[in-house]
C-alpha cells in the first residue's frame, strides 16, 4: 500500500507518525511505502532552519507538540513524547551537536524555560527531529522516502492516484495532502503598487512570510512603510532593528531602551484597525489547563439549531465570559475585603447586567468591551502618538500581571481557551449564513486576532522603545497608502493625519485563502481536473457566497470534486481550508484535545478502516 503525503510541516509529521502507530496496531498484510513531498522538506516553508534567528514563535515552548497524549478524542493508540520545551531541556543538545547545528541554538536551548518563546528555526530542528524518531520504527516491510520537490499535479487512475513531480510520476493509493499557506496572484491594487515601485526605483513588497522578505534593499536614509500591525509586522520590526545589531537595554521599571545601529530605517506602520494587537499574558497555567465557560458552552449551545444563533447573542456570551474573569481578578487584585467575590460571581452568572450596574467600583475600573477595541483616541491624529505609546505601555504592563491572576490579560486568554467551544459553533453551522459571513468572518476575526493573537509581551516592550527613540511611527485609524509623483504617500483616512513619503512599502500579512487567484501549479490542475472546488454556499439573502477555501467534507476530511462528490482516499486538511474550518495555522497543543491531533488520526483511522483488513 502506497500512501502519499504532501506537505512536510507539522501536519505532515503528524500524518506520518499516525500512519505507524495505526500500523503498529493492525499492521498491513504487504508492504507499505510512505512518500512524503516538499520542496522545502521536514519542515516545511515556515519551520526552515535557516531563517532568521529573532523570528520567534508566538506560543510558548511548553504549549507546543507533535505528539498525542491521553485528552485527544480519537480511536488510535496514544504515542506521547515531549512538548517543545522538554525536548529543549532532555534531548536537544545530543541532537544538535550530533547533527553539527549552529552554536547558537546550543546557546538558546540554555535559555528556555517552559514559558519561553523559541526561535521558529528551533521548532524547525524541533520537527527534523521529530522525523528522525518516526524513522527508527520503521522495519523491513516499511519504506519512507522523502522527495524534496513539489507535486505539480494529482489525476486518477483507476483506484489510484498519479502524482506528477518534475521529472517523473508515481502512483498512490492514498493521498493525504496537508498544505500550507499558498501565494497568489496579484489583486489590481497590488499590481498597480508594483508598477509605480518599477517606475520610480522603488520598493514594494507583496504578502508574504516577514522571514522570506528581502531587506538589504531598505537602508537607514529610506522611510518605509509597513502596511499592517499583527504578527507579521513584529517579525519585520525585529528584522531592522536588532536583527541590523540594534540593541534593547532592560530599565528598572519594567521598560526597554533602544540602543540603535545606525543601520534602520525609518519605519511608518499602521493598519485597518489603527492600533497593534495584544500581547500574550505571562503564562501561569500549567499544560491543558483552560477557562471552563459559564456561558459560551456546549450545553448552552446544544439548545440551538443550525442557523438560529445570532452573532449578537453569540458575542454577548464571550463578552459575559471576558468579563466574569476581568472583574473576578479584579476584585482580587484591587478590592479584596471590600466586596465578595463569591457573591459576585454566584450574582454575575445569573444576571451579569444587574450585577454590574450594582457593583461599587470606580468608575475607571469597568470595561466597555466595544470602546476597548475601538477606542475613541484611535481615531484622530490629535494626541494619538501620546496615545499610541501609552496604549503599548499599558498592554505589556498587563501582560505581565498573568494569565490566572491579571485582570485584563486573563480576560483576553479566555478567546484561547474556548476555541474549542467556537469551532462548535462554526462545525455545527449555528450562525445564519448572512451573519457567518457578514459578522463572524468579517468581524470577529478581526477582533479575535486583536485580542487573542498577538506576540509575546517582550515584542510590545520592543515596539514602545522604538515608538520612545522614534525609529517607528504608528498613524491612527485606518492606514491609507496612495502614490504620489515619485514615492508612496502614507496618511490615514481619518482626515487629519499628516502626508508621509515613503520609498518603501511592505505589506506586513501572509497571503490570504483563496483557491480562485492562487499560484499553487498543483491546485490549479486539480481544479482543472475536476477534483477541487471552491467552499461556496447560497446565503439567506440570496447572494452566492464563494469563500476561497477548498471544498472538504467535514466528516470524512475529504476533497469534494466539481460534482459535488467524495474522491475516496483523497484526504485534505490545513491551512487551504481556512474559512470552513476556523484557526488552521495553529500549531498543536499538548493536553487540550487539540484539533489537529484529533483530525490526523480520525484521518488514518478511516484509511486503516477502508483499507487494511
Amino acid at each position: 500500500m502506497r500512501i502519499a503525503i504532501i506537505g512536510a510541516g507539522p501536519r505532515g509529521m503528524l500524518a506520518l507518525e499516525r500512519i505507524l502507530s495505526w500500523n503498529e496496531i493492525q499492521p498491513v498484510q504487504e508492504k507499505l511505502e510512505i512518500n512524503i513531498f516538499d520542496p522545502y522538506s521536514i519542515g516545511g516553508r515556515v519551520w526552515t532552519v535557516d531563517q532568521p534567528h529573532e523570528l520567534i514563535m508566538n506560543t510558548a515552548a511548553q504549549d507546543i507538540t507533535l505528539f498525542t497524549d491521553q485528552s485527544v478524542v480519537m480511536s488510535g493508540v496514544v504515542n506521547m513524547g515531549p512538548s517543545l520545551a522538554q525536548w529543549s531541556a532532555n534531548y536537544a543538545h545530543n541532537y544538535l551537536v550530533e547533527n553539527n547545528y549552529s552554536e547558537i541554538f546550543l546557546d538558546e536551548i540554555k535559555q528556555i524555560t517552559p514559558n519561553s518563546y523559541t526561535s521558529r528555526a528551533l521548532y524547525g530542528i524541533y520537527i527534523q527531529w521529530f522525523y528522525d524518531e518516526q524513522l527508527k520504527r520503521l522495519n523491513d516491510d516499511i519504506t519512507v522516502n522523502l522527495y524534496s520537490e513539489e507535486v505539480t499535479n494529482i489525476t486518477q487512475q483507476d483506484d489510484k492516484f498519479v502524482l506528477d513531480l518534475a521529472n517523473e510520476k508515481l502512483t498512490s493509493n492514498i493521498v493525504v495532502a496537508a498544505l500550507g499557506n499558498l501565494f497568489n496572484e496579484p489583486t489590481p491594487l497590488e499590481a498597480e503598487l508594483t508598477e509605480f515601485a518599477n517606475k520610480n526605483n522603488l520598493t514594494y513588497v507583496r504578502p508574504n512570510f516577514a522571514g522570506e522578505v528581502e531587506l538589504d534593499n531598505i537602508t537607514a536614509d529610506m522611510t518605509l512603510a509597513i502596511k499592517g500591525l499583527g504578527l507579521n509586522f513584529y517579525d519585520l520590526m525585529a528584522r531592522l532593528t536588532y536583527g541590523r545589531g540594534g540593541k534593547f537595554e532592560p530599565l528598572k521599571n519594567g521598560e526597554l531602551t533602544y540602543h540603535p545601529s545606525g543601520k534602520e530605517p525609518r519605519i511608518i506602520a499602521g493598519s485597518l484597525h489603527g492600533l497593534p494587537n495584544h500581547s500574550k499574558g505571562r503564562k501561569q497555567k500549567a499544560p491543558g489547563e483552560e477557562y471552563i465557560p459559564n456561558f459560551l458552552n456546549i450545553a448552552t449551545l446544544q439548545r440551538y439549531d443550525k442557523g438560529t444563533l445570532s452573532y449578537n447573542e453569540f458575542w454577548t456570551m464571550l463578552e459575559n465570559e471576558m468579563s466574569f474573569v476581568y472583574y473576578s481578578n479584579l476584585i482580587d487584585e484591587k478590592y479584596a475585603g471590600k466586596i465578595d467575590k463569591a457573591a459576585f460571581q454566584s450574582d454575575f452568572l445569573q444576571d451579569p447586567e444587574t450585577t454590574l450596574n450594582n457593583l461599587k467600583i470606580d468608575a475607571d475600573d469597568f470595561i466597555n468591551w466595544e470602546s476597548f477595541i475601538y477606542p475613541v483616541e484611535a481615531s484622530t491624529a490629535k494626541g494619538f502618538d501620546t496615545f499610541v505609546e501609552n496604549f503599548v505601555k499599558k498592554d505589556f504592563q498587563e501582560a505581565a500581571k498573568g494569565t490566572k491572576t491579571g485582570p485584563l490579560t486573563s480576560a483576553l486568554e479566555v478567546l484561547r481557551d474556548i476555541r474549542a467551544t467556537i469551532r462548535y459553533v462554526i462545525e455545527n453551522e449555528l450562525l445564519s449564513r448572512n451573519e457567518f459571513v457578514d459578522k463572524f468572518m468579517h468581524q470577529f476575526n478581526s477582533i479575535n486576532n486583536l485580542l487573542s493573537m498577538g506576540p509575546p509581551a517582550s515584542r510590545l516592550q520592543e515596539l514602545h522603545a522604538l515608538l520612545k527613540a522614534g525609529i517607528i511611527k504608528i498613524v491612527p485609524g485606518e492606514m491609507q497608502v496612495t502614490t504620489g509623483e515619485d514615492k508612496y504617500i502614507v496618511s490615514s483616512k481619518t482626515g487629519d493625519c499628516p502626508e508621509y513619503p515613503a520609498e518603501a512599502l511592505i505589506e506586513a500579512r501572509i497571503p490570504k485563502i483563496s483557491l480562485s487567484d492562487t499560484t499553487s501549479e498543483l491546485m490549479n490542475n486539480l481544479v482543472k481536473n475536476g477534483m477541487v472546488k471552491n467552499w461556496q454556499f447560497q446565503r439567506e439573502d440570496g447572494k452566492e457566497f464563494v469563500s476561497g477555501a477548498v471544498g472538504f467534507d467535514r466528516t470524512a476530511n475529504q476533497l469534494v470534486d466539481a460534482n459535488g462528490k467524495l474522491i475516496n482516499n483523497f484526504y485534505f486538511w490545513g491551512v487551504p481550508t481556512e474559512g470552513k474550518n476556523w484557526l488552521t495555522t495553529a500549531s498543536p497543543r499538548p493536553f487540550i484535545n487539540d484539533p489537529s491531533l484529533r483530525t490526523v488520526d480520525k484521518i488514518v483511522s478511516d484509511i486503516w478502516k477502508k483499507n487494511v483488513k
